[in-house]
Order: C-alpha cells, then structure tokens, then sequence
C-alpha cells in the first residue's frame, strides 16, 4: 500500500520519522523499495570520525552535513588528511551545505591550512557553519573562516574566544589579502545565532562586523540562547530586517526598556527565554516592561513565546511569579498588539532529571496561566504546554552530544 504512493510521499513519510536512528534501520529492513529511501536519510548527518569506514564511502553524495565532534585525534586539522581530504573537491560531497565543528581544540583552527580554507570556496552547496567552543587568534581569522563560505547564510556561534598574544599570528594562515579583503566580503546572512558572554568579547565583534555589512538588511531570524549573558551586544547591532526573534531576559534594566528594540520594526515571532522564577527572579520583574516598552511597534508581531526552563525537580506552581503574568494580561491586551494571533507559555524540562510531575499538578498549572492570561484565552490565542524535552532546543545545533563518535545525533 505504501509503496504505491507516488516517490515523493513515501519520502516525506519516512523523514517525518525526524531522524530516529533506530527507527530508519527499521524501516530500512521492512523492504528492497524502502532500503534506498532510508539509507540516504540515515547518511544525510556524518561525523569526521566515520568517514574512514569504507560502509559509508557509497553514500557520501548523500551526506549534507558534516560534524567534527570533540578534540581531533594528535590535535592537529584532520580536515586537510585523507580521507577526510576529500572535502576539498566538491564532486565528492555535492550535497554537503553545513559544516558544524564541536569542541575540537584550539590547534584544530591554528592549523587549518590555507588549501582548506580556499578550497572550500568551491562548495557551492555550503550555506550553513556552526562553530562551538573555538579559540581564533583575532578578528580577522575568524573571518578568514567565515568569508571562505561564499554563500554562508546561517551561521551559529557559541563559546568563542580570541587568543591574542597566546599564539604567534604566523601559526594560522588567513586567506590572501586577510584585512582588506576579507573584511570587506561580510557575509549576507538570513539567520544568525550567537551567544555573547561577558568573560570575552569575541561573539560582540563579530557580531557588530557582521551587523556593519550586509546582514544587517537581510538577517530575518536572530537567536540568542537561553544562557547567554549581555545581550544587548548583539540586538544593538540588527535591527529592521529581523522578523524571528528569540532571547533571553538576562542582564538588562527595566528602566533601559523605553525604546529597547525600537529599530526592530519587522517583528513577526518573539520568543524570550527565562528560568524557573524560583531559581532567578530578577528576569521576571523585565518580562511585562520588555512587552509594555521594550517593542514599541508590533504591527506585524503575530507570535509571542515565553519558554520557561526548569533545572531541577521543584513544584511547578513555583516556576512561574503568577503577579507577573497577570500584569503581562494587561500588557499585551494594548491596541499595539491587535495583530497577536497567539501567545505560547511552555514550562519544559530535561529527561536528564529523571523527574516528570504527575498528569493533575501539571494540569492545575496550565489552569493556572490560562486563568491569569484570561484576555488572550477569552480569544482563542493562548497555549499552554509543560512538556519533558531531551535537550532545550534553543542551543547551537550539534554543542551538545552524549557520544562524540555517534555518525548520527539528531539533538536539536
């Protein structure tokens, strides 16, 4: 019956599995037709590491994301040796759009060869990089990175740090002409994500070199993760082009909120991340002012978030300041908000904690948020979730892996 269906239906029915590992073998064994289909979605995800197996050499024209998970092995850049070599010429991953690179120690991009970096310009389906935990000696290094990728579009960071004076510059080798050059490239990025810290200013750099260019017209969607500190170093930089917008209440002054995102004119979803009240209050004092001054158009905004994290077992009803989210009912019952087609609260947390509150108290919570927010659920327009996640999905793609030498992890 299945396999009756036109091609492209029983494709779109065996994705929507959503790469379940275990799953796709399944279905890989169930039948001649379904092999095919599940082995190239099973291959789609490759880690640096199971590229030397000879099983998986067939279907590198299928992979289209590459990951390098953990310390390369004799902290030197396993890119530019065999087989992981074979990057270098497109024709052998023609698919390949992102490139995600985990962890892998400071020496893996002091000695990233000029050959890979120019090299890499041909991979014309290259649209995506993530860079977590990554140790450049300066600005112009990282760019000499990220201006390799001709066509970057998205382009996740996290955890990066300068090293000057910590390594000579003549121990990484940028791309010709370096400053001048390079830095006047800038990509033009849709979607961003970074995640400033205050212990560096690295992330603050690029994103206000990224935010003098191009990208400041075309971003569309900008995430700054639930734990990121100093956020504002990043919205100063972006503004009317951004319609997707996902931060969190850290580290800014109620009284800074008059006008805070006043450049960003285009707001279609807004999702603002906070903990358990009980675990940091301070951010849920900002939460109605940040809806009441902080936006102060939202002709456009259709889609409010507020995505609660709870990091240990605790009474649910203690996670949220119920005073808040009654003066939030008021907030966003204002005229400016007449487009709102609806208001998502989600209180989730890990399967990490092995802890799951049972069906009535989580019930008698969501009772709770719908009686507080009673404008927006008189409406039709609120939705209430308190939900088990694996892992909180805001983060960079790929930072977070059980088993660096899993081929396969789909976690975000």
């Amino acid at each position: 019956m299945l396999l009756a269906l036109p091609n492209e239906l029983v494709v779109g029915i065996v994705r929507a599995l959503g790469g379940d590992v275990k799953a796709l073998r399944n279905v890989a064994l169930t039948s001649r037709a379904l092999l095919p289909i599940a082995q190239e979605l099973l291959f789609e995800v490759a880690n640096l590491r199971g590229l030397h197996r000879t099983c998986i050499h067939p279907y590198f024209s299928v992979i289209n994301e590459l990951r390098v998970v953990g310390k390369v092995e004799g902290m030197v850049c396993a890119i530019s040796k065999p087989p992981a070599s074979l990057i270098l010429y497109p024709h052998a991953f023609p698919k390949l759009k992102a490139i995600r690179l985990i962890y892998v120690g400071r020496l893996f991009y002091m000695r990233m060869s000029l050959s890979f970096l120019t090299a890499i310009t041909r991979l014309t389906a290259l649209t995506e990089l993530t860079l977590c935990g990554a140790t450049f000696v300066n600005l112009g290094h990282i760019q000499s990175l990220i201006c390799s990728l001709a066509r970057l579009s998205r382009l996740s960071l996290s955890n990066i740090e300068f090293a000057q004076g910590m390594f000579p510059t003549s121990t990484y080798t940028p791309l010709p002409g370096h400053i001048p050059a390079v830095a006047a490239i800038r990509p033009k990025l849709a979607h961003l994500s970074i995640a400033p810290t205050n212990s560096t200013m690295a992330s603050a750099e690029v994103a206000r070199w990224l935010g003098s260019g191009p990208s400041r017209d075309s971003l569309t969607t900008l995430v700054i993760p639930h734990l990121s500190e100093a956020p504002q170093d990043v919205l100063d930089c972006f503004g009317s082009s951004v319609e997707h917008l996902r931060m969190p209440l850290r580290d800014l002054d109620a009284s800074t909120y008059s006008g805070y995102l006043d450049g960003y004119t285009s707001l279609r979803t807004v999702t603002v991340f906070l903990e358990a009240y009980n675990t940091s209050q301070g951010p849920w004092y900002l939460l109605a002012p940040f809806f009441e001054r902080g936006i102060p158009t939202a002709e456009c905004l259709h889609t409010i978030t507020i995505d609660v994290r709870i990091g240990y077992p605790m009474s649910l009803s203690s996670a949220i300041d119920w005073t808040v989210l009654d003066r939030l009912n008021d907030a966003l019952d204002e005229d400016k908000f007449r487009a709102l087609q609806k208001v998502v609260v989600i209180l989730q947390w890990r399967e990490a904690l092995g802890w799951k509150p049972d069906w009535v108290e989580r019930e008698t919570v969501a009772r709770s948020v719908r009686a507080r927010l009673y404008n927006l659920d008189g409406e039709g327009k609120l939705e209430a979730r308190l939900q088990t996640v694996e892992e909180f999905y805001d983060t960079i793609p790929g930072s977070t892996y059980p088993d660096p030498d899993m081929e396969r992890n789909r976690g975000w």
